[in-house]
């Protein structure tokens, strides 16, 4: 990274010779020979090595031989394969708004209860239970198991 800014660097200053010596030049004209001929001509020689050295530090990789190995463990398949259920805790959040949930607003579905902070919100978990459920599980919230009577599998309350 260093060597990149450096490389910037040196452009930068190519850039900023070429602007002064290219107005200084325009005015040294003398004894029947123009200076700014001369200076012009210098001025791109040494931007043009100023871009190049540049360009070289920019495509410069790192020597990694010479740089420490660094050993890992491998953890064997089965045992990143095999992880833990995470734990849910009982829903304290509307999965709509956020907020503090109302135990008394609540819709249920398939044996759960989704509760919620208001009618609004019960009303959009209403239209789609399960895409809320799911988005309390990401939020590490579990929802309440209630008996569903009969087969009706959706309750409002």
């Amino acid at each position: 990274m260093r060597n990149v800014q450096r490389s910037y660097l040196k452009v930068a200053h190519a850039m900023l010779i070429i602007t002064i010596g290219t107005a200084l030049a325009q005015t040294d004209v003398h004894k029947n020979h123009d200076h700014s001929t001369m200076a012009k001509k210098q001025i791109e020689q040494d931007t043009v090595k100023a871009i190049k050295s540049s360009m070289k530090d920019m495509q410069h990789k790192p020597d990694t031989s010479k740089m420490p190995t660094v050993i890992t463990e491998k953890k064997p398949d089965s045992v990143t394969a095999v992880s833990a259920p995470r734990q849910l805790k009982p829903q304290q959040t509307c999965p709509v708004m956020g907020g503090k949930i109302d135990k008394n607003i609540y819709v249920d579905y398939k044996g759960q209860r989704i509760y919620v902070c208001c009618n609004s919100c019960k009303a959009e978990v209403a239209k789609d239970p399960q895409k809320y459920i799911d988005k309390l599980a990401k939020m590490g919230e579990t929802t309440e198991k209630v008996q569903m009577p009969g087969k009706n599998t959706q309750k409002t309350q």
